[in-house]
């Protein structure tokens, strides 16, 4: 099954605390399950994404088509506007994705387990 989950560029910041949840989720995913890695993401190829590629995430460029309307709703909070950016790419999974009936979004800040035997 493809999972998603989604990023804006501009709320990667020095102190990496949404790629230091991303690299956790992604090595719990590759390790513990099936799940295909897919990352929407707003923003340019950068050192954080080539590491990605290479643990084997697919990244898909995409700019959320409601993103004129939060920047204008939210043009007095641009620290809102950044996590818009990111948030708001999920409500475009049926859009982009056009093979799968079914996959799995979730939050940046997730842990995947090995499933336990009952």
């Amino acid at each position: 099954m493809k999972w998603y989950f989604a990023l804006s560029g501009t709320s990667l910041s020095p102190d990496d605390i949404y790629a230091n949840c991303i690299r956790a989720a992604v090595r719990s995913a590759v390790r513990n399950t099936t799940l295909i890695p897919n990352l929407i993401f707003d923003g340019p190829k950068n050192d954080f994404i080539r590491e990605l590629e290479d643990c084997g995430v697919t990244i898909i460029y995409h700019r959320s088509r409601l993103y004129d309307t939060f920047c204008s709703a939210y043009q007095e909070n641009l620290p809102l506007q950044r996590i818009a950016a990111g948030a708001y790419l999920r409500v475009d999974i049926p859009l982009i994705e056009t093979e799968e009936d079914y996959v799995l979004y979730t939050d940046c800040d997730v842990l995947f387990f090995e499933k336990s035997s009952p």
